[in-house]
């Protein structure tokens, strides 16, 4: 405020209008016409406009079906789109709900036709035992062994330490049969992995090898 600026107030005794310095702001004064006292107040600060909305912020509002005036603050408009994204994940959400609803319904109907079209057989299926389904494999002309692992039992497939395993196998195969046809395939897909990872090492080191600069 400069020291030339002045404050115009009325006196509340003699209602005169009088122009004051603006330097005497929050002291008290005497009217010059009938001597009251005055008390001068200071003027109120102006506020800061706020800035005008940025175009990007207008785009995103008009996205989100938003009207508003060309004069709009970016204060104005950010409460206006934090509204309107409100509304829209709202909808949005809904239209989830109801799309999942759908999907449920119509999963189930699927699965009635399935049941209808399977029949008993799934349904003894469903509740067979191990031992019953290794039997059915066996008559259908399988040498059959079912590996059951506690699901609860697994933390890692890599590392089934302390899983209790039970292996039913067809009548036939004795105990020493289960055990040579498991470490048979054990040992086959140990010989793939380790032929797997030679191939690619060797890959590795001819592709090293032709990045090597030719000797002259």
């Amino acid at each position: 405020m400069s020291i030339d600026a002045r404050i115009e107030i009325v006196c509340s005794t003699c209602k005169v209008a009088l122009s004051v310095k603006a330097a005497l702001a929050g002291k008290r004064v005497k009217c010059p016409k009938c001597g009251g006292e005055l008390e001068i107040k200071k003027p109120p600060t102006p506020k800061k406009k706020a800035p005008l909305a940025t175009e990007r912020q207008k785009e995103f509002a008009l996205e989100l079906g938003i009207v508003f005036p060309d004069d709009i603050t970016r204060p104005e408009i950010s409460e206006l789109i934090a509204e309107g994204v409100d509304k829209r994940d709202d909808k949005r959400f809904k239209r989830l709900d109801e799309l999942e609803h759908r999907e449920g319904e119509v999963l189930e109907k699927v699965r009635e036709q399935l049941r209808a079209e399977l029949g008993e057989e799934d349904e003894r299926l469903s509740i067979a035992s191990p031992r019953q389904m290794v039997d059915a494999l066996t008559e259908r002309g399988f040498a059959t062994i079912l590996i059951l692992i506690p699901r609860n039992q697994i933390e890692d497939f890599k590392d089934l330490k302390g899983a209790e395993a039970d292996m039913p196998s067809s009548n036939e195969m004795t105990d020493e049969d289960t055990f040579s046809v498991i470490t048979q395939i054990a040992n086959t897909y140990m010989l793939q992995a380790r032929i797997h990872s030679l191939e690619d090492r060797l890959s590795s080191l001819e592709e090293q090898s032709d990045s090597l600069p030719e000797d002259e």
